[in-house]
């Protein structure tokens, strides 16, 4: 999900007059709405969701749009660095050492 948002934003243009992070705040809302639809979160992806809405909301508006999709790049990458693949490598090594240990 967050590599799709990735690639939405990366696609989504505003128009020069309109503030990029209040038009993106609002698609994102409806895509957000309509994969809760579907499927309702867990808490983690629940998480991630607000934690992207927050990063867009928190953009520097005085910024490009180009320079605003990249800050909210580095933080889905983050997200997804140290939330998702840090957390799960350590659960693979707590798990395999309680595993050599019995």
């Amino acid at each position: 999900m967050l590599l799709a948002l990735k690639h939405f934003i990366h696609d989504f243009h505003v128009a020069s007059n309109r503030s990029l992070n209040r038009e993106l705040e609002g698609e994102l809302d409806k895509i957000i709405s309509f994969w809760e639809e579907c499927r309702p979160f867990n808490a983690g992806v629940e998480f991630a969701m607000r934690f992207v809405k927050m990063s867009v909301a928190a953009l520097n508006t005085k910024q490009g749009a180009g320079k605003q999709k990249e800050k909210i790049y580095l933080k889905i990458d983050y997200l997804i660095n140290e939330r998702i693949i840090q957390a799960d490598d350590t659960i693979k090594e707590k798990a395999l050492s309680l595993f050599s240990q019995g």
